[in-house]
C-alpha cells in the first residue's frame, strides 16, 4: 500500500509575491493618509481662527470693551486681547476654556493678513513685532480684514464684514478677495 500525503503551506515564491503587494498597497494607502492629515491640519487651524474672531466679537459685546484679535506671522500665532473685567482700562490675552493663543504648527501659517482699520484709536497699545490686529467694536463693528492661512498647497481665507464684524470662511486663497470699508455718508 501507498500512502498519499498532501502538502499543504506555501512556498517562498508566494509568500514573497504576497508581500510586494500588500506593500505596495500599503504605501499607496499610506500617501494619501498623510495628504488627508495635511489638509485636516489645515483646516482645524483655519477653523480655530474662525472661532478666535467670533469668540472676540462676543466678548467685545459682552465686556463693552474694544477686543483686538492679534496675528503674529512671523512667529506663526494667533491671540485675543480683551479688557479684563475687574478693572478699567487694562487688558489681557485671554486663555479661558474657549479660547487659548494659538500657535501653528510648520508647514501652516498665516499667509496673508489685510486688515483696513476703520478707526484709530489713540488708548490702542502698541503690538510688540510683527504683530497687526483686528479691532472688534462694542457696536458690533470690526475692522475689515482678510486672512489666508495654509501649508503653501492648501489654503483657506477668512473675511472679517466691518460693519456686521461677521466672519466668513472660504476654501482658496485671497487674490479675489479685497478688505472692504463701507462709508455710508459717500452712499446719498
Amino acid at each position: 500500500m501507498r500512502v498519499i500525503r498532501s502538502q499543504f503551506g506555501f512556498t517562498l515564491v508566494e509568500i514573497m509575491v504576497v508581500i510586494a503587494v500588500m506593500g505596495v498597497a500599503l504605501g499607496l494607502g499610506g500617501g494619501m493618509y498623510m495628504g488627508t492629515y495635511q489638509r485636516m491640519q489645515v483646516e482645524k487651524a483655519a477653523r480655530q481662527l474662525v472661532a478666535a474672531a467670533r469668540y472676540g466679537r462676543m466678548l467685545a459685546l459682552e465686556r463693552q470693551g474694544d477686543v483686538r484679535l492679534c496675528f503674529d506671522q512671523e512667529q506663526g500665532r494667533f491671540f485675543l486681547v480683551a479688557p479684563q473685567r475687574s478693572s478699567q482700562g487694562e487688558t489681557s490675552t485671554v486663555r479661558d476654556q474657549l479660547c487659548k493663543p494659538t500657535q501653528l504648527t510648520e508647514p501652516i501659517r498665516l499667509e496673508v493678513v489685510d486688515i483696513k482699520a476703520s478707526v484709530t484709536d489713540e488708548h490702542e497699545q502698541p503690538l510688540e513685532g510683527d504683530e497687526r490686529s483686528v479691532t472688534f467694536r462694542p457696536d458690533g463693528s470690526a475692522d475689515a480684514a482678510v486672512i489666508q492661512i495654509g501649508d503653501g498647497k492648501r489654503h483657506f481665507s477668512l473675511t472679517i464684514c466691518p460693519i456686521t464684524a461677521r466672519v466668513t470662511l472660504t476654501l482658496g486663497t485671497t487674490e479675489n478677495i479685497a478688505p472692504t470699508t463701507i462709508d455710508l455718508d459717500a452712499a446719498s
